[in-house]
């Protein structure tokens, strides 16, 4: 499957809210987003939620993709964006002496 065919599924997908479209492109991206989020955030876990996050944004922003670009590239600049808000969530330290005690 080529990088083509990637992006004519997701102008598809934009086209005709298509999403059996979208769950190819998801499927035939997923493997290569998987892979760069774990060596982004070091965690499998960690990098499977920014994955999910990465479609997510991607679902919500998709009236945003500039149709004349590829979309993997457009996908793998979301998911470091999450990368790096989920490397921030986790270097978030609680300092327990800070906190008001509950009653």
């Amino acid at each position: 499957m080529t990088d083509r065919h990637v992006d004519r599924l997701f102008l598809r997908f934009l086209r005709r809210a298509d999403p059996s479209a979208l769950a190819e492109v998801f499927d035939r991206t997923a493997p290569e987003l998987l892979e760069l989020a774990v060596h982004l955030v070091r965690d499998p876990v960690e990098a499977e939620d920014v994955l999910q996050a990465t479609f997510v944004v991607a679902i919500e922003r998709a009236e945003t993709f500039d149709r004349s670009r590829r979309v993997m590239p457009w996908l793998v600049g979301i998911l470091a964006k999450q990368a790096s808000l989920a490397r921030r969530r986790a270097r978030r330290v609680v300092e327990p002496d800070r906190l008001t005690p509950r009653s």
